[in-house]
Order: structure tokens, then sequence, then C-alpha cells
């Protein structure tokens, strides 16, 4: 009986050890995939404030170093055809336009966390800080166009690439969140932000190609060479903060 009473509590112990462990210590590693938005977010959160994926240290029980980035591509094309047409509205012609737009943008998050404990064994509060460190690089856009009217012998082509410096934010940020783990190693989490962030935007743009215009068999050539600066600057107060979903995977 004895031997099957001290089994039993050996048993006891391991299991209770085992969810006792259930949380990060010290000396593991976390990963983390953000799943979607609760709020406003978006790093695609991009517009820059969010995170797509982030890592953990934990230097004690208590104490996690992260480091969170995130990237954003963008890429857009549109075509356009639309008829042209005399005071009649009779189609004497097409007009079309095509126009292509790329940009990509990339940030990283380090920070701190502090993990409070909590008496249930699978939940993870945590509280914490982060600085925001996003880049958006140039824009450039590619514009293409022709209108043909057959009724006056008329033809118009353009064609122009365009570039615009990006922008640099700097921001800090305080959080709040949690761990749930469902699962050894696994936990789904939800986070929330407040903070204040400044961006510097712009810079040097640019424009060139060419033009052509016929009216009439008589034909006019226009090289396009165009280059400038313009820059602005505003700083933002998060006050109504950000939130995001997450999957956690601990090693």
């Amino acid at each position: 009986m004895k031997k099957v009473l001290v089994f039993s509590f050996a048993c006891l112990l391991a299991a209770s050890a085992a969810v006792a462990q259930i949380k990060p210590v010290t000396g593991d590693w976390g990963l983390g995939f953000k799943l979607d938005g609760i709020n406003s977010t978006s790093i695609t959160h991009w517009n820059g404030n969010g995170t797509q994926i982030f890592g953990r240290y934990y230097f004690t029980d208590k104490v996690a170093m992260r480091l969170g980035f995130g990237i954003n591509t963008y890429n857009s094309k549109t075509e356009t055809t639309e008829d042209v047409k005399d005071l009649n509205n009779v189609i004497t012609g097409t007009r079309t336009g095509d126009t292509k737009i790329t940009q990509f943008g990339f940030g990283i998050m380090p920070g701190v966390e502090y993990h409070m404990g909590s008496a249930a064994s699978k939940l993870d509060p945590y509280v914490g800080a982060e600085i925001m460190l996003n880049s958006l690089g140039k824009m450039k856009m590619d514009f293409d166009t022709t209108s043909t009217d057959n009724s006056s012998n008329y033809s118009y082509t353009k064609s122009t690439t365009s570039e615009m410096a990006g922008s640099f934010t700097f921001g800090i940020n305080a959080l709040v969140g949690f761990n749930y783990f469902f699962s050894d190693n696994f936990a789904i989490g939800a986070e929330y932000k407040w903070g204040f962030n400044s961006t510097s935007a712009g810079g040097d743009y640019s424009e060139t190609g060419s033009e052509s215009t016929t009216n009439n068999g008589n034909t006019t050539n226009t090289v396009i060479n165009e280059t400038g600066s313009m820059k602005n600057s505003a700083g933002n107060l998060n006050v109504a903060g950000m939130g995001g979903l997450n999957l956690n995977v601990y090693f």
C-alpha cells in the first residue's frame, strides 16, 4: 500500500512540475507571428506601426528581451481605357492609361517585457516597452498614356518615370499583453500598445520621360526631365493605441 501511495505522490509531483514549467523560464527562446488586428494593426499593420514576426529571449523567468521585424512591399498597377467622343456623342478615338507604383518598407522594434506571473498556470500577463524604427523606401511610379482622335487626326502619347524619397519613423511604445499556453511550447497572445512616433518624409524627387503630340500631321516631341525636393515631418501620439493577436512558439 505504501508503494502505491509513494508512486501516486511521485506522479502528482511530476504532473505539478510539468504544469509549472509550461511557461518559459530563464534561457528560453520564443518566436511570435502576427495573426490579425484588433484595432488599427497592419508592418502589412504596415503603415509601419506593427510587427509581423518577433523573437524573445528570457534573461530571467520574468524579464525577456524582444526584437520585432516587419516588412511591406507595395505593388499597384492600374489600367484604364475610355472612348473619345465628339459633340454628337460619336466615338472618334480612344484614351488609355497605365500606372504602376512600387515601394518597399521595413521596420525593427527592439524592446523589453516584464512577465508578472499569474495564479493561472497557462496565463502569462506582461507589460513592457519598445523602440520603433521604420524605413519606407522611395516610391517609383511608371506612367504611360495614349490618346487618339480620328476626327481631327490627333494623337498624344506620354511616358514618364517618377521617383520620390520615402520616410523614416522613430517611435516609443508602452505595451501590455498576455500569452495563453494551450499546449507545451505553444501560446496564443494579445498585445496592446500606446506611444509616440515622429516621421520625417520626403526629399529629392525626379520625373523623366517624353511626350509626343501629333495634330493634323504636325508632330511635337518633348523631353521631360524635372527634379526637385519636398520634405515634411510630423509627430503622432497614439492615445487610442493599437493591438494585435500573436501565435507564439517557445524552445
